[in-house]
This record gives structure tokens, C-alpha cells and sequence, in this order.
């Protein structure tokens, strides 16, 4: 079970780096509300061990592909007793359940699509199950005293391991219609009988229809930087033509400083692909102009994180735009950095625009 449990936490963590966004992934909240019907593995019919279930599940959804979930389930159980040739004697018992899965969304693990219609997930997880009311168990005893070696008269406490396949379809952004098949292995006394199946578990299976739904606020896209164009030098006039003196060469037009700005969205360091024009800019300018430099300033919005937390990521915000123009052949030596924080504010309004590294070329 440890390696089990070690194959699948590895498998997680690969899936999670190598997942490529095609939309922009925010972290959310999500409760789910389900309904549906269990099965109890006993010697009987299949239909006559059914009963009704119902599940509340809590959930974070912390990266694209993964999420984790506190999940409280439960409703009736039902057992038999061989009886009279064939036929069974039936009992009832109540139990709810508590635990923590961890879920693998299939869809997203190439990209993440955020109006993706079907998402089939997995999952795995692990709690306890209280169990109570075993009346009609207790009541068979004196006719199957064997078969009831492992009754519980009060109330019962079992661990629980889980494991299951799932489905949301997206009705929009906020709901979802889920259905979800669970496999639950629970102590040999969850039915007050010993087991069938080796090794010694009771085995319930569960179906359970049901809405996800995302809380919190529907993120607002950044707004969309107008590009700044580029300007042209005028070509200077032809001189007139003269036989004496030869004519002085003319001088070179100076150069004019060129300011290109990058924007990133909130708590981000990474360039997006819409500033990625913005670059290839700069690089032209500068192999264009091999005896200018460029100076790289970052900044972050007050409004949202620590002064520390804002410092470190104008730092790092600094260093992608650097790396950035170094992998396109800039020499190092040709780069300075700087970072403000949110200490500083190069522009008032609004607070996106803060989100900014200003890259400056000039002699």
C-alpha cells in the first residue's frame, strides 16, 4: 500500500509540472452535493442489497490536473443471512463517513482549457466510517450466531480506503453535473459478518449523481496593452552635388531612446504570450544599435501582497525579461537591472498597470 500510495503521489507531481496551460489556471473553491445509491457485497441479490447514499464534499482546487477534497458521505447499509434454501434474511444498519481524496483531472493534464465540457477524473483517498442503529442485525443473532461473529451492538469505528472514476460535465461557469462511481474496502465488521472475499474487507460500491459548484469571484481578464509603435528616423535630404571641396560625410542621426513596457499578470513573473512581441522589439533595437545598453526596472501593485513578497517578485520579474533577451543573443553586459517592489508607483491607475517591468534602451 506505501508503494502504491508513492507510484501515485510521484505520478501527481510529474503531471502537475509538465501540464502546459492554453488558458490562464486560477486556484477556486468548490462544494459538491450528491445522491445515489449503495451496495453492500453480501449472499444475495445484487438488487436487494441496494440502498440510498448521499455525499457533501468540500474541495480546493489548487492546480489544473489536481485537487483534494474533504468528503462526508453516507446514509444505510443493508446485510443477509442465508435462509430457507436459497432465500436471505435481510437487515439494516446506518453509518456515515468521513475523509480526505485526492483527485487527477485526465482532461487537463496536456493543458488547461477553462470551457472544457467533459472533464473525467480520478481519485483516491482514506478516512473512517462510524457506524450506528444495527437493531435488525442484533435481532438474527440467536437464529445465526455463527454467521454474526463479527456484529457490533452499539456503534462501530472503521477506517475506510477509497478509490474511484468520475465525470463533470460543465453546464457553465460555475455549475457542473457530476457522476461518480466509488469503490469503498471497510473493516470485515462493517455488515456484522465475517467477509467473502479475501482479503477480509466489506466491499461497498457507490454511484452518486450530483452539482459541483465553484465559489468565489469569476476572475476579470487584464486588459490588453495597446503596443506602443515604433518611430521611424526621417530620411535626411540628398545633398546638393559640388565639384570643390568634396563634401563632409554626414553625420550619423543620434540615437532616440526607445522604451518598450512588459506587462504580467497578478502575483506572475512569467511572460506572457502576448508580450512576447514586446521582445523581439527590444532585440531588433538592440542589434541594430550594437553600442546602446538597456536598463530593466519591475514593479508590483500595492494593493495586493506583503512589501517582501512584492520585492522578491519584481526581482524575479526583472531577471524573466533578462533571461529572456539573453536567449535571444543579448550579451549580459549589456543589461542592467532594477526592482522597486510596490514601494514604488510608475503609474496611478489603474493598479494592473503596476504589474510591469519598463525596459529603457539608450546609448
Amino acid at each position: 500500500m506505501k508503494k502504491l500510495f508513492s507510484i501515485v503521489a510521484l505520478l501527481l507531481i510529474t503531471f502537475v509540472m509538465n501540464a502546459q496551460n492554453k488558458d490562464e489556471f486560477n486556484p477556486y473553491w468548490y462544494l459538491q452535493l450528491q445522491g445515489g445509491a449503495a451496495h453492500t457485497v453480501g449472499e444475495t441479490q445484487f438488487m436487494k442489497l441496494v440502498s440510498p447514499a448521499a455525499a457533501l464534499n468540500i474541495g480546493w482546487q489548487f492546480s489544473a490536473p489536481v485537487s483534494a477534497r474533504i468528503n462526508f458521505n453516507g446514509w444505510q447499509g443493508k446485510g443477509a443471512l442465508p435462509y430457507n434454501q436459497g432465500d436471505a434474511l435481510l437487515y439494516k444498519f446506518n453509518y456515515a463517513q468521513g475523509g480526505i481524496d485526492f483527485l487527477l483531472n485526465l482532461a487537463n493534464l496536456g493543458s488547461y482549457k477553462a470551457d472544457r465540457v467533459f472533464n473525467p477524473y480520478l481519485f483516491i483517498g482514506g478516512g473512517a466510517a462510524y457506524g450506528f442503529k444495527n437493531d435488525e442485525a442484533i435481532a438474527l443473532e440467536p437464529e445465526h450466531p455463527v454467521s454474526l461473529a463479527k456484529k457490533w451492538d452499539n456503534k462501530l469505528l472503521t477506517p475506510v480506503g477509497r478509490a474511484g472514476i468520475g465525470a463533470d460535465f460543465q453546464l457553465g461557469y460555475r455549475v457542473a453535473l457530476g457522476l461518480e462511481v466509488v469503490c469503498n474496502a471497510l473493516s470485515d465488521q462493517f455488515n456484522s459478518k465475517p467477509g467473502s472475499f479475501k482479503p477480509d474487507f466489506d466491499w461497498q460500491y457507490q454511484a452518486l449523481l450530483g452539482l459541483k459548484i465553484r465559489l468565489g469571484k469569476k476572475p476579470v481578464p487584464a486588459p490588453v496593452p495597446v503596443p506602443v509603435p515604433v518611430a521611424e528616423p526621417e530620411p535626411e535630404p540628398e545633398p546638393e552635388p559640388v565639384v570643390e571641396p568634396e563634401p563632409e560625410p554626414e553625420p550619423e542621426p543620434e540615437f532616440e531612446t526607445f522604451v518598450e513596457n512588459i506587462w504580467f499578470n497578478l502575483d506572475k513573473y512569467n511572460i506572457r504570450e502576448s508580450e512576447v512581441y514586446k521582445i523581439d522589439n527590444i532585440v531588433r533595437v538592440l542589434n541594430e544599435n550594437p553600442n546602446t545598453k538597456i536598463s530593466i526596472t519591475s514593479y508590483c501593485d500595492v494593493e495586493t501582497g506583503t512589501d517582501a513578497h512584492n520585492w522578491k517578485l519584481s526581482e524575479n520579474r526583472s531577471n524573466s525579461v533578462k533571461k529572456a533577451l539573453m536567449e535571444k543573443g543579448i550579451s549580459e553586459d549589456r543589461i542592467t537591472t532594477d526592482f522597486k517592489g510596490s514601494r514604488e508607483r510608475p503609474f496611478a491607475n489603474p493598479a494592473e498597470k503596476n504589474r510591469v517591468s519598463i525596459c529603457v534602451v539608450d546609448d
